[in-house]
């Protein structure tokens, strides 16, 4: 999805995802199975996945939750100029 996102970012513009960070042993609850593959995200996987939808990286860090959040990431990307 996020080769589709990148094809409406013009060139100089921002790609932003806000997603859960990785958590060991949960995984992906059965209702959402059809339409998400894998639960959270590391900064590593983060990187290639804008890589591979021709978007550069920038910045990737954890999101402060309050008492009962999911643990979440924010992480940018840019498209060439």
């Amino acid at each position: 999805i996020t080769k589709e996102l990148a094809n409406f970012v013009k060139p100089g513009g921002s790609l932003v995802v806000v997603d859960n960070l990785p958590v060991e042993g949960k995984g992906v609850p059965e209702a959402f199975k059809n339409h998400v593959v894998r639960y959270g995200f590391t900064e590593h996987d983060m990187r290639d996945l804008f890589e591979k939808a021709g978007l550069q990286f920038v910045s990737y860090g954890q999101v402060p939750s309050d008492e009962g959040d999911n643990e979440l990431f924010i992480a940018k990307a840019v498209k060439a100029t």
